[in-house]
């Protein structure tokens, strides 16, 4: 079904997970191991009706439970969304949605999603080492480091499961140095990582200058092994959780943050993903819009494309620099494959 409004969107990439169950009534699980096991078979050519055919039960199973809910709360009933085009017509809302409270305008910037940095994947290397590299900033600014004799840093959950073909051990290592993802040299990470091993210390906080009051930068003991541990449990708020830890001579705790990795580089605390926070990028941006009914709005009021909108409120948040800025951000593909090739 290309919409389930009240489904859970399943990935079945090898295994399929069970959320369905929820929604289709218990009758359905077992159909959905049947699926499993198919998915499972290794010739996929003679899986393909089996696939098909408890895949027809399971959206019978929903379609139904649909119904029953429909029934049952008539006042929710999803009602079809108006709408010019053709893809969409089929595709229906919740009313309680529709009447809840406006969402804050969307404020991502391209450029948080055309990040440069190290790979091999966004949410557990981009994002772990922004974490890091923002804990050991706040330390500057705290004036806290000087205190620093240790710093911890634990994986959780998929982090830790998958951290290590991530590569994120060596991206935390490299956020505690200060270090931003679109300055990491690809090609002197393993050198610099060997040497930290070598010497069993690390520089940690401010590259290049110093904080007002306090001190940028501070060597301190460090040993990877010893300080950035794997725990396979999850964070209540997200499966890519952390926990940064500094420790004074003492081993007493100087300061904590939780971080949550969720996706593309973004990071949150535990504090901000509970109540995010709009940042709209230092000054109002013409073309506000909470959803895409507001963008595709402005485009027919103003007669632009959706392209057109999103340049000019991307050159209110960074006023004469966005065509600089994605052709650098182009160069850094084509050598990217240069260097691939």
């Amino acid at each position: 079904k290309p919409f389930w409004p009240s489904a859970v969107v399943v990935e079945a990439s090898g295994n399929l997970l069970t959320p369905l169950a929820a929604i289709a009534g218990v009758q359905a699980m077992a159909d959905i191991e049947d699926l499993q096991a198919a998915l499972a078979r290794p010739a996929a050519h003679a899986v393909t009706a089996d696939v098909v055919g408890l895949g027809s039960k399971l959206v019978a199973a929903v379609e139904a439970a649909e119904h029953r809910l429909a029934a049952a709360n008539p006042q929710d009933v999803a009602t079809p969304l108006r709408s010019a085009c053709g893809g969409c017509r089929g595709l229906r809302h919740d009313a309680a949605l529709a009447a809840s409270p406006r969402q804050l305008p969307i404020s991502t910037s391209t450029f948080e999603l055309f990040k440069v940095g190290i790979g091999p994947s966004s949410s557990h290397t981009v994002g772990p080492l922004v974490a890091c590299r923002r804990f050991v900033h706040e330390l500057v600014l705290e004036r806290r480091l000087g205190s620093v004799e240790r710093v911890q840093v634990e994986l959780c959950g998929s982090l830790a499961l998958t951290g290590i073909g991530h590569y994120t051990n060596k991206a935390v290592v490299l956020g505690l140095t200060g270090l931003a993802p679109e300055d990491v040299d690809p090609a002197g990470v393993e050198p610099f990582l060997a040497e930290v091993v070598a010497q069993g210390r690390l520089t940690i906080g401010l590259a290049g200058g110093l904080a007002e009051g306090g001190a940028a930068q501070k060597d301190i003991d460090f040993d990877e092994v010893r300080d950035v541990t794997l725990h396979a449990e999850e964070l209540p708020l997200h499966p890519n959780g952390m926990i940064c830890r500094a420790l004074d001579a003492r081993e007493e705790l100087l300061k904590e943050v939780i971080y949550y990795s969720t996706g593309g580089g973004f990071v949150s605390t535990e504090e901000e993903l509970v109540k995010p926070v709009f940042r709209p990028g230092g000054s109002r941006l013409p073309y506000e819009f909470a959803s895409m009914s507001e963008l595709v709005g402005h485009c027919r009021q103003e007669g632009l494309s959706i392209a057109e909108v999103m340049w000019r409120n991307e050159e209110a948040m960074r006023p004469g620099d966005v065509e600089a800025g994605l052709a650098e951000i182009w160069r850094v593909m084509e050598a990217c494959v240069e260097r691939g090739l």
